[in-house]
């Protein structure tokens, strides 16, 4: 799934975790522990509880706190409904790809990744004994710097952090890190996402589309949209993640519900799951909503374009990852040709010369849609809603011979 990566400056145990993992990075002494007296309370900064008990004495309203809010069951009604769930057993390839994906509905696949080694390499304790001297990425700072922290430091924090947006790990690198490449050799893609057609850019010029995530209690994402209308499946094999959903025609500012925000409140998945979901649910009673829980060895598939977010329950283990296929390619084709120029010349060069239906299938969108490609047109000549920075990412003469693209997914 695409990261909405949290603020380091948020919280002041955050910065000294990173501190002490940075300090003593070089050394391979047993990580530090973070007691009690290491964690802001409440009174040193504006934290989640705080704010709850704010609310409860000046509004009248029963807030409860943030542990309680982990535990409250979805309470489903005529505007709340629950997220579909079937068996891997029941259904075949052929049917999720015509029931689920070509439909664009969510969906939840149980006993998916029951047979997965992640289901017991991928526990904290079991991960701190592998990658215990690995540096991981786990946030960015105000400047949008990524940063890093040895995992048995990570292991640590995650035991004892009582953070109100915990630092959530996110790992785009498995592929080209080999410390953390065994990670790979630990799950495999589900039979039922068997397309990749993005595997046809070459691996330096592809998007980020994969992710090893941890999620400390608390953590999540607010509401957002994946990019490049790509669809995303995410299985989980330790924890629990709820999840909410809106369909693709709802608006942006409804469903992250900008105008029931109160003085104080932040854009967090705790305090958007606590405070203000409910009050979208009231607010608009005619918006349908779709929420649901994600247990280990669950798969869930989030189609393109679908607004969610995600709140950790518990401490969750999850790999995820983004993909084009028959179900979504129009999406995809029709966003990355305006978002992201370069990529989409080098995606259809490499159409052409290795898969020439998908190639004639973008070409006939151009056609049908008057799209001109970036050679197509005048020097200088940029739609508006090209990115800049990504535009530049990619070269036009980044070579692109068979070796140097995936074949797996190309069906």
């Amino acid at each position: 799934m695409w990261i909405n990566w949290p603020v380091i400056d948020r919280c002041c145990s955050q910065r000294a975790v990173l501190a002490r993992s940075q300090k003593q990075s070089s050394t391979l002494e047993d990580p530090p522990t973070y007691g009690q007296q290491e964690l802001p309370s409440a009174s040193q900064g504006t934290s989640y509880n705080s704010h709850a008990l704010h609310l409860k004495a000046h509004s009248g309203v029963e807030w409860e706190t943030e542990e309680e809010v982990l535990r409250r069951p979805i309470e489903y009604t005529s505007n709340t409904v629950p997220i579909r769930r079937v068996k891997r057993g029941d259904i075949s390839p052929e049917w999720f790809l015509k029931e689920a994906a070509c439909k664009n509905e969510p969906i939840i696949v149980e006993d998916v990744c029951n047979d997965w080694p992640a289901m017991e390499r991928w526990s904290v304790d079991a991960l701190e004994e592998r990658f215990r001297h690995v540096s991981m990425k786990v946030a960015k700072d105000d400047k949008g710097k990524k940063m890093r922290m040895k995992f048995k430091y990570y292991a640590d924090y995650v035991r004892n952090q009582q953070d109100d947006t915990p630092l959530y790990l996110f790992e785009t690198n498995m592929d080209d890190n080999g410390y953390i490449r065994p990670l790979m050799e630990d799950y495999e893609v589900p039979d039922i996402f068997p397309h990749d057609w993005f595997s046809l850019v070459n691996a330096d010029s592809r998007p980020p589309f994969r992710w090893f995530c941890i999620g400390p209690k608390r953590s999540g994402t607010t509401v957002h949209i994946d990019p490049l209308g790509t669809s995303a499946w995410n299985a989980v094999t330790h924890g629990c993640k709820r999840w909410v959903l809106f369909e693709p025609k709802e608006e942006k500012s409804k469903v992250k519900g900008k105008a029931l925000l109160l003085k104080g409140e932040a854009e967090e998945a705790i305090q958007y799951f606590d405070f203000i979901l409910p009050r979208i649910k009231k607010a608009y009673p005619d918006m349908k909503i779709y929420e649901g829980l994600q247990n280990p060895g669950e798969v869930i598939f989030v189609p393109g374009d679908w607004w969610h977010g995600v709140l950790n329950l518990e401490d969750t283990v999850a790999v995820t990852q983004n993909y084009c296929g028959p179900d979504n390619f129009d999406l995809v084709w029709s966003k990355t040709r305006k978002e992201r120029e370069k990529v989409a010349w080098l995606w259809l060069r490499n159409m052409r010369r290795y898969a020439p239906d998908i190639y004639e299938r973008a070409i006939a969108m151009n056609k049908r849609d008057k799209f001109k490609m970036r050679h197509q047109r005048p020097a200088g000549d940029r739609l508006p809603d090209a990115s800049s920075s990504s535009s530049e990412s990619s070269s036009d003469s980044t070579s692109d011979g068979e070796a140097d693209l995936d074949p797996a997914g190309l069906q």
